[in-house]
């Protein structure tokens, strides 16, 4: 619960601080090999996604895709790079599953209007991972989280939520 918050908390404030964005592309089956993060060796093929309605949220593109819940670690890395060179100024958020992701989008887009309930548990069991860019005195970078309920996505011996740094 404290990790959700303070990533909803990080979300916004590094929204907030973005500039720019681009139209987001229209997803579907991708073919072709990806690259990998850069603490990666693995090398996947980039997996079938399903792109869903963008939002834009303080002057920025936030994307949402589908995959398939048994998505590897490596194939979601591939993913990530494939979404962040298609469109370089947009977030991504994955999911495995979108019976109420128009509700998560709306909540998202009015926050923190309460005529827009968040859907917590739909949203823990089904919001795998996040490509945010990441602002702090190290500088900044475009990172992939994994969300609540998704930590078979992190490198072995992780204490974080950093699935991969994208390039």
């Amino acid at each position: 619960m404290r990790r959700h918050l303070w990533s909803t908390v990080a979300v916004a404030v590094m929204a907030i601080l973005a500039v720019g964005s681009v139209p987001a592309p229209k997803g579907g089956p991708v073919g072709g090999g990806g690259g990998t993060g850069q603490d990666s060796q693995e090398v996947a093929p980039t997996p079938t996604y399903r792109e869903l309605t963008p939002s834009r949220k303080f002057g920025r593109s936030w994307r949402a895709v589908v995959v398939s819940r048994s998505i590897s670690r490596a194939e979601l890395v591939a993913l990530a790079e494939k979404l962040h060179r298609d469109d370089p100024s947009a977030s991504v958020r994955f999911f495995d599953d979108d019976a109420k992701y128009k509700e998560y989008r709306l909540w998202d887009e009015n926050y923190p209007d309460q005529r827009y309930p968040f859907p917590k548990d739909w949203t823990d069991r089904h919001h795998l991972a996040l490509l945010n860019l990441i602002q702090d005195r190290a500088g900044e970078r475009w990172e992939l989280w994994a969300m609540d309920g998704s930590s078979h996505l992190l490198p072995p011996g992780s204490d974080g939520q950093t699935i991969a740094v994208i390039k």
